[in-house]
């Protein structure tokens, strides 16, 4: 239930085998290295002067950018096979150390691109000939009742063969301008009700012969001298035939390089990423002209580790270990028990805690839980759930990642089926059209406390009544800050004077409540209000200097303008929690709407295909509903824990520890 604890590690070396240290140091992934350049170094006079050191990476940057090329050309061609579960999540390919190493020293990169790209290119220029051969058919198809060949070419005139609308060939044989330079002849009209025209002018005509028929829109037909559109029509698809058939081949080409191929490339890309890295990580390091200086981080539970590997690789090199300095920005990684672990995921989408914070991992995993609860409850629903996220984090149990995502949702389907089965969500209310009293039907009514659509006033209520608890749960977590951070101030005056300041603001307000709460709940509640407002007061402007800023800041404080929280804030945030019925409610009336379509097609007196129709739209429709409702109780659970929850206690910014050589493309499994 907390950050795991850090040590800052400082390594000098040998500058000519700092190359050699990188390396072991990408192999073992254990340090996440910063840049020391920016840093002060603490040395005596006589101590070398450090400097930045220089790299050039030309030549790895090249090699990666062309192994980009290959995978993009060979995921063009040949998609890779995805399994159900690597449509939700990418997992990183796993290989054996040798098979990386193999990969690295036999894949001739430069050949392999060369072919790839040499294949590409030849079938992006036998797809635009293709695209312009469909669209000369399209010209030419229409006119194949045309018998007799285009005009030939003449010695001292020019022919045109193409087609007009009907309008434009009349406007053409009543132009003046036209009888002067051309003689045109209808030679028929085709199935698009175009005109075919033949046109012939003198040579020296030509050019102004073309700009006239071009004001007239006409089209000139992809015809040949002395060739007929029959002819030329079939011999525009044996050539598409066979580009087809290139095409193809050059498909079946591409496939096989890729199958056989995509890994090494994949396993190559990420070597040379990683050694990108360990060239941008020489680059952050100090260096003289024979002592180099590198500098990171290491989890606490891991310097015995490093220390006894670098003592038998490296024994030369110096190590030093420290406690990080308290302005220092140190990575984070994120450790609890096994229970809260999945609820690192929202964690993690928010964005992870300062080093010196504490993980709000544990104190938000019931409130998500409940949040989801109300928004999806439905007992069939919350098993599918439960069961298809169970089987994806079995099929993921190797990356922490995504098991915890997965196992959350297993737990947010649990928890479906706990609040479904409370109000008598059962794939809203399908148990109804399996007849009278039937065992779902008695199972359902046993298990239901209290249907919501019923009782719509006090399930918001109830709702609103979450949202209140949660806020105050807020404050108190501001406090637990506060008091962690040794800043009691801020723990009793930010925190635990709202805790007096809202109770008495809810109790005082009871008088507006049908039926009437006692009197004295909200006299009562006047009181508390008012000496916590007070107390507001007089501490939300005790960091400004001048008495009118402390008096205008104790006062807005209490609204909610300025200061730790507000009044209207706490009002604002508590109704959010309407969200929580509007979506349970849409759950379940979504799921009835299909139920009821779902019946008219069973009818009254079912046979066999009415049965197989209503489980046909009973499936569609509740999986529908499935996929859209789990999106947004997912999403509006998450907003309630982001929004209205950390807002009162929580400031992300922390920096994820990544270790030198860890890769998102390749997992080496030894």
């Amino acid at each position: 239930m907390s950050i795991e604890p850090m040590k800052r590690v400082w390594l000098v070396g040998e500058r000519r085998k700092l190359r050699g240290l990188l390396d072991f140091l990408a192999a073992r992934r254990v340090v996440h290295l910063v840049d020391v350049t920016e840093e002060p170094v603490e040395a005596e006079d006589e101590a070398p002067a450090f400097s930045r050191q220089t790299t050039d990476p030309v030549e790895i940057d090249g090699r990666i950018v062309r192994l980009h090329h290959v995978l993009d050309l060979m995921n063009a061609w040949h998609p890779a096979a995805r399994s159900f579960g690597e449509n939700f999540v990418n997992f990183p390919l796993e290989l054996t150390g040798d098979e990386v190493a193999e990969a690295v020293g036999s894949l001739d990169v430069d050949e392999l691109d060369g072919r790839l790209t040499v294949l590409a290119d030849e079938a992006a220029a036998l797809g635009h000939r293709m695209e312009e051969i469909h669209l000369e058919l399209r010209h030419l198809t229409t006119w194949t009742d045309i018998s007799g060949p285009a005009p030939a070419l003449f010695r001292w005139c020019a022919a045109f063969v193409g087609t007009v609308t009907e309008r434009m060939a009349r406007m053409l044989s009543e132009s003046e301008k036209a009888r002067e330079i051309l003689v045109v002849s209808e030679r028929g009209r085709g199935r698009d009700n175009r005109v075919l025209l033949q046109a012939v002018a003198l040579k020296e005509d030509e050019t102004e012969a073309e700009e006239l028929l071009r004001q007239f829109e006409f089209i000139p037909l992809p015809l040949p001298f002395g060739v007929s559109v029959v002819d030329m029509i079939r011999a525009l698809r044996k050539e598409l035939s066979g580009y087809e058939e290139r095409t193809v081949a050059i498909r079946e080409t591409m496939t096989g390089l890729t199958r056989k191929h995509r890994a090494r490339v994949i396993a190559v890309l990420a070597h040379w990423e990683t050694r990108r890295e360990v060239l941008t990580s020489e680059e952050r390091s100090l260096g003289s002209k024979r002592m180099t200086l590198i500098s990171g981080y290491v989890r606490t539970r891991d310097v015995d580790d490093l220390t006894d590997a670098l003592d038998e690789t490296f024994p030369e090199t110096g190590l030093t270990f420290t406690d990080p300095a308290p302005d220092e920005n140190v990575p984070v990684e994120l450790h609890t028990n096994r229970f809260f672990e999945p609820a690192q995921t929202l964690t993690t989408l928010f964005g992870l805690p300062h080093y010196r914070a504490f993980d709000p991992s544990p104190f938000i995993m019931f409130n998500f839980l409940l949040f989801f609860g109300f928004c999806f409850g439905d007992v069939v629903y919350g098993l599918i759930l439960l069961g298809l996220s169970l089987w994806i984090a079995g099929r993921v149990k190797d990356y922490p990642g995504y098991r915890h995502f997965f196992v959350l949702l297993a737990w947010a389907g649990g928890a479906a089926v706990i609040v479904g089965a409370l109000t008598g969500a059962w794939a809203a209310n399908l148990p109804d059209y399996f007849g009278a009293d039937n065992v779902l039907v008695r199972l359902r009514n046993v298990l239901m406390v209290a249907d919501p659509l019923s009782i719509p006033v006090k399930a918001l209520l109830v709702a609103l009544g979450v949202g209140v608890v949660n806020q105050f749960y807020g404050i108190i977590m501001r406090i637990y800050r506060d008091a962690r951070m040794g800043d009691w101030a801020g723990a009793i005056f930010d925190g635990g004077l709202w805790l007096i300041t809202l109770p008495g603001l809810l109790m005082a307000i009871t008088a507006l409540f049908s039926p009437p709460v006692p009197a004295w709940v909200s006299h009562v509640g006047l009181r508390i209000f008012l000496v916590g407002a007070v107390g507001l007061f007089l501490t939300q402007g005790r960091r400004e200097k001048s008495i009118v800023g402390k008096v205008v800041v104790g006062l807005v404080s209490i609204y909610g303008i300025l200061g730790s929280y507000g009044a209207t804030g706490f009002i604002g945030d508590t109704l959010s929690y309407c969200r929580l019925l509007a979506l349970g409610l849409t759950t379940t009336i979504v799921g009835m709407s299909f139920n009821r379509i779902a019946a008219k097609l069973l009818g009254t007196d079912p046979g066999v295909l009415s049965m197989l129709l209503f489980a046909a739209a009973v499936m569609l429709g509740h999986t529908f509903n499935f996929l859209i409702n789990i999106l947004g109780a997912f999403v509006h659970s998450g907003r309630l824990i982001f929004m209205e929850f950390f807002g009162r206690f929580y400031e992300s910014g922390g920096v994820r520890f990544s270790p030198l050589g860890t890769s998102k493309r390749v997992r080496v499994v030894d």
